[in-house]
């Protein structure tokens, strides 16, 4: 009680100081409260002298008009300072705190320019200027419900403010606004609500929804970096904001990260388990994840045909998952590659490279699929492709093996005359040639057309031909490993020198009639085919 007396007798004698008109009745009043004989009377005027010592009205009006002149300068850090300054020499001025206020806004601080609103307004109900600057602070952090209220509280002040009956209609309008963008990401109407959510931004820019309504479309829009950006920033204030949560699992889902993904979506259904967006989101990343491993798992228990289903299944879950659908494409070729299903295995490798086309394992994928195809064109395009995505020698080794097997292909190919595939034995060459050289010999086409006696002697001819190098070891070699005739110097009539009719003869016997083979390259005539004392053609046990 003696340290409040001193302090109030040192005010007095600062205030007479600082006013000579000021009439000096106050210390004397203080002295009288003193030495009163009523102790509760003494407290009160003590305690009332005590509080108007801590106001200092002066003061708080210069710190006032420093604070408006940074305020001007849009220097709002030091508005911020002096209006704070201004409170805390006069607490009870609503001036000060609508002041603040209004700096607040301006750096960005809503929650801050709320509090000063709301404190403004218990000194001075009637502030219509405050009622307005508080409806503004709670559009921008988006709470659109409390900014009508306070501007329903201003209209009954001043029916006719003309600002108020503008920033009536700017709620409404955003109401409606805010709705049509949820209704735009419930109908996958992504860029609709991406314009709307920009427009919102730009009058709420601190509203949480807002800000993940804007995720959820740049998410629609393939956008996931930009996206979980802004759900981190969200969750670093609020760590159990559902659909941040939410956006953030779906920025790994996008990225095909079902496992990272199922786990935020189980995080936000553990805050809110009955959440729709976190729940459908669970089912369908574990449906997939099911379905692939069904498929993996079936394709490496040799069950091609089942994994097919799966991986087809898998895709049929959520096709716009690009990230995650090329992968189960080159699965399900691969599936499809062991069935001998080629069209369609390069039909999906096809589609994966579409979405990706810089996936190396489905071009590599592709590339083998067109060499069982033995469309080698297409085979060395895309290992050319590979080798320039990739250093890796196997990529080399099978791009100059699909070369050879390119160049091969441009000459006659003897296996596929004779019916043979590239790795048949010296039986099965034997027994192929057998097979056709019976089916093309000229005698058997001598009642047909010009044109198709012409044709069978062509045939016969390739057959001899074939049946040559493939039956001799050394020439065989030569052949696989990409050498032409001319390289194989088979001399001018094209296969060593050796007759056609001789080759028949003796695979079949008895020779044939005349001699000279084809010399000159043109065939004998009939009458040399037919054996003396048979009409014509061969006997019937040849066959």
């Amino acid at each position: 009680l003696l340290w409040v007396r001193h302090q109030h007798r040192s005010s007095v004698v600062l205030d007479v100081m600082s006013d000579p008109q000021q009439p000096s009745h106050r210390a004397e009043d203080s002295e009288a409260e003193s030495d009163s004989d009523s102790p509760s009377e003494s407290e009160e005027s003590e305690s009332l002298s005590s509080d108007e010592s801590l106001i200092d009205r002066e003061g708080a009006a210069q710190a006032k008009d420093a604070g408006n002149a940074s305020y001007l300068a849009k220097d709002y850090g030091a508005a911020i300072r002096h209006y704070s300054e201004a409170i805390r020499l006069d607490s009870e001025e609503a001036t000060y705190y609508s002041n603040r206020a209004a700096a607040y806004m301006m750096a960005g601080h809503y929650d801050k320019a709320i509090q000063d609103c709301e404190y403004s307004l218990k000194l001075d109900p009637s502030a219509v200027k405050v009622l307005l600057r508080l409806a503004k602070c709670y559009l921008k952090v988006g709470n659109l419900s409390e900014a009508k209220t306070h501007l329903l509280e201003a209209s009954k002040i001043e029916p006719k403010n003309v600002a108020v009956i503008r920033d009536t209609r700017l709620v409404q309008q955003l109401h409606r606004e805010l709705a049509k963008c949820r209704e735009d990401l419930d109908n996958n109407q992504a860029h609709e609500a991406m314009r709307i959510a920009q427009k919102l931004s730009g009058y709420m820019p601190d509203s949480v929804e807002v800000q993940l309504m804007m995720a959820r479309a740049l998410l629609a829009i393939g956008q996931e970096d930009r996206a979980a950006s802004i759900a981190n920033t969200i969750l670093r204030q609020d760590q159990q904001n559902v659909v941040a949560i939410f956006v953030r699992g779906m920025s790994f889902y996008k990225q095909a990260e079902l496992e990272r993904a199922i786990a935020h979506f189980a995080r936000g259904l553990k805050y809110d388990p009955d959440n729709k967006l976190c729940r459908d989101a669970y089912r369908k990343s574990k449906r997939l994840e099911s379905c692939k491993k069904a498929g993996v798992d079936a394709f490496k228990a040799g069950q091609f045909a089942k994994a097919c289903e799966h991986f087809g299944e898998a895709l049929s879950i959520d096709p716009s998952l690009d990230s995650y659908n090329k992968a189960l494409l080159s699965n399900r070729a691969a599936a499809l590659k062991k069935l001998r299903r080629y069209p369609e295995a390069v039909a999906d490798c096809t589609a994966a490279l579409k979405i990706d086309s810089r996936y190396l394992r489905c071009l590599q994928r592709r590339a083998e699929i067109y060499m069982e195809m033995e469309n080698y064109e297409e085979a060395v395009r895309d290992y050319e492709a590979a080798s320039q995505m990739s250093d890796d020698r196997n990529i080399a080794q099978q791009l100059r093996r699909a070369k050879l097997e390119l160049k091969k292909s441009k000459r006659k190919d003897y296996y596929k005359i004779l019916g043979l595939k590239k790795d048949a034995s010296p039986s099965q060459v034997k027994r192929g040639y057998h097979l056709m050289a019976k089916q093309w010999h000229p005698d058997r086409h001598s009642s047909s057309t010009e044109e198709d006696r012409l044709a069978a002697e062509a045939k016969f001819k390739d057959i001899a031909e074939a049946y040559s190098v493939l039956s001799d070891p050394e020439k065989k070699a030569a052949y696989d490993s990409g050498k032409d005739l001319e390289e194989m110097e088979m001399g001018g009539s094209g296969f060593g020198g050796v007759d056609p009719a001789d080759i028949f003869a003796s695979m079949f016997g008895g020779g044939f009639g005349g001699g000279g083979g084809f010399g000159g390259g043109g065939f004998r005539s009939q009458s040399q085919y037919r054996r003396p004392g048979h009409g014509g053609g061969f006997r019937s046990s040849h066959f």
